[in-house]
């Protein structure tokens, strides 16, 4: 389900700080498909939680750490128990 989604992609961009990956390789890493996570991952992009960075054709996506820090500590991003 949806809120699941959010929770997964929160959990692993809060485990993974460094992370830098394609939209399909964020999808296979927690499990599911681009087309399972798009909505939460434009929900973070949108937040300004997560950068996209194109590199020629492609997309690269990384974690904006002072921003998510922010909105962690205000309880905005809904990760797994942290």
């Amino acid at each position: 389900s949806a809120p699941n989604v959010t929770k997964d992609l929160a959990t692993l961009f809060q485990n993974n700080p460094w992370l830098i990956d394609t939209p399909d390789g964020i999808a296979s890493r927690i499990g599911r498909t681009l087309f399972e996570i798009q909505k939460a991952l434009d929900y973070f992009i949108n937040l300004g939680l997560l950068i996209v960075k194109k590199v020629g054709e492609i997309t690269l996506i990384s974690l904006n750490s002072t921003k998510w820090t922010e909105k962690v500590a205000l309880g905005e991003v809904p990760t797994g128990g942290k």
